[in-house]
């Protein structure tokens, strides 16, 4: 794995998103569906202002990586519940993890804890052992 992004984090009224570069799979869900919000020709990308603080949690909860997150004023304090986990196996594309995720280095080391990740399969991404969308180029099917 390369040298790690800066997570940035974004603020609007009780509503505050994090995003993390290194585990994005470049889908863009995020893009696609909210463009108000999330536009990468804009400076910041993200513009918390541009719809309601409903639609942005919503849409979160929609993507595949977890690279985007959020938390409402007030929930910090709030132990998050996990659901079962679960792997399921994207048509040539990444392992979408959900659920109690945490992904270890070869040493053992913690990588990542999360309710959701996509690793990996084609072995194309620069971002092991997660996906990165290189699985499009790459051609792979599997």
């Amino acid at each position: 794995m390369s040298e790690p992004k800066r997570i940035q984090e974004y603020k609007h009224d009780d509503l505050r998103v994090s995003f993390n570069p290194n585990i994005c799979q470049h889908s863009a869900v995020c893009i696609r569906q909210l463009p108000g919000v999330f536009n990468l020709q804009g400076r910041p990308w993200v513009n918390l202002k541009g719809d309601s603080a409903e639609a942005v949690m919503a849409l979160i909860d929609k993507c595949p990586s977890g690279a985007l997150s959020y938390v409402r004023a007030g929930d910090e304090a709030r132990t998050p519940t996990f659901s079962a986990a679960e792997v399921q196996v994207m048509p040539n594309g990444p392992l979408r993890l959900s659920g109690q995720v945490r992904v270890l280095d070869a040493e053992g080391k913690v990588i990542l804890e999360a309710d959701k990740c996509s690793l990996c399969r084609c072995g194309a991404s620069a971002n092991k052992p997660f996906c990165d969308g290189s699985h499009r180029k790459a051609g792979f099917i599997g």
